[in-house]
């Protein structure tokens, strides 16, 4: 993992959807965060919690957008990750740095 982060971790449940409902596995997940992809802040939850959405690609080029939660400055938690399927998802890839 890059400096970028001192801390990245998903819970049991978060890791059991991303498998099961997406077919990533934490292993992916991991790999595209240590790439150093673009990371964008987006709405808060409702609980106003920052999330954030990070544009990613494992080491065998497969895309990922990996939703996080951050926890403190550079503590993030993963709260889902699954490819792009869409055409309005696949642009938005790209046009955020995706490759």
């Amino acid at each position: 993992m890059k400096e970028r982060f001192a801390r990245v971790y998903a819970t049991a449940k978060a890791k059991e959807h991303m498998e099961q409902k997406h077919q990533v596995r934490w292993e992916e997940v991991l790999e595209a965060l240590g790439s150093n992809p673009p990371i964008y802040r987006t709405y808060p939850s409702p609980t106003g919690e920052r999330r954030y959405v990070a544009f990613g690609q494992t080491e065998t080029g497969r895309k990922l957008v990996i939703v996080m939660a951050q926890e403190s400055p550079n503590i993030f938690r993963v709260i889902t990750a699954y490819e792009p399927k869409t055409k309005k998802q696949l642009r938005r890839f790209k046009r955020k740095g995706g490759k």
